[in-house]
């Protein structure tokens, strides 16, 4: 088996072992099993980058089919969930990361089989910058859903003046939880809004208008305006706790329904199945 066949299963099966020893450490409060997971997670995040510096070397931008478009989403995703581990040091926080990053990973294998190049007119500066921006922003969304869902367990567990049990005992204070969120209110808001932006530029060039009708506009626009009122309501309202987080974790739904929903079973531009129009 070549390395380009080889990388793929590789990768696939660290992020399925690393996904499971963090649900199984965290549920079991096992320390080997979370300090195992995050190996796992670095490994599969080593291997997955070995995976598009060989696709890329080999093929050059011909290479950046629609598996791999959603593969450097998953990239993304891995990636912001190490860098926040390096902050806080919270295992807590791969428990969204892994299974999202599995699952993105996985539907990009899947989409191996209809492989075809993205069109040219999909390149130059201005696409790559909304791609970048675009692709963290939504791994900070992704932190920030689990950030958010953590912090409504604790929440109501506080809340009913129940004893804390289990894994709940191993999870980030209420205090650290919201700072989390807001950090990756303030970083990704405005890297979505560049995004969206040089989306709507990268549009303009290649088809000659900003708005097309196309149903991921449509509920990108809806993302933005949730992402904007959080980060007004945050950094200007003073926002904090059970508000902030609920929106968050709306924020990435919406976001999750685009991915698989209008991607995959829709008529638009940003099809992972057809060629854009």
């Amino acid at each position: 088996m070549i390395l380009p066949e080889l990388l793929p299963v590789l990768a696939i099966h660290l992020y399925a072992l690393g996904t499971a020893a963090v649900v199984a450490g965290i549920l079991a409060r096992n320390e080997w099993l979370k300090r195992a997971a995050l190996v796992l997670t670095v490994l599969a995040f080593t291997t997955h980058t070995l995976l598009l510096g060989v696709t890329f070397l080999d093929d050059g931008f011909a290479g950046l089919t629609r598996s791999v478009y959603v593969q450097l989403l998953a990239w993304c995703i891995t990636l912001s969930g190490l860098v926040a581990w390096l902050r806080w040091r919270y295992e807590a926080l791969l428990l969204t990361v892994a299974p999202f990053s599995l699952l993105t990973f996985l539907i990009a294998l899947l989409l191996r089989h209809a492989e075809s190049p993205l069109p040219p007119v999909l390149s130059g500066m201005t696409f790559t910058i909304h791609i970048v921006a675009i692709f963290v922003s939504l791994g900070l969304m992704a932190l920030a859903f689990g950030a958010g869902v953590l912090f409504l367990i604790q929440a109501k567990t506080i809340k009913s003046k129940s004893k804390m049990a289990g894994f709940q005992k191993d999870l980030p204070a209420l205090s650290a939880l919201d700072k989390i969120n807001a950090m990756t209110t303030m970083v990704g808001f405005p890297l979505f809004t560049a995004g969206i932006l040089f989306g709507f530029i990268s549009a303009r060039i290649n088809w000659g208008t900003v708005l097309s009708g196309d149903p991921k506009e449509f509920v990108s626009l809806i993302v933005w305006g949730l992402y904007a009122w959080l980060f007004h309501q945050r950094f200007t309202q003073g926002w904090q706790g059970r508000k902030p987080a609920v929106l968050a974790i709306w924020i990435f739904t919406v976001c999750a329904f685009s991915l698989i929903v209008v991607n995959l079973f829709m008529t638009t531009h940003h099809s992972f199945l057809t060629t854009p129009r």
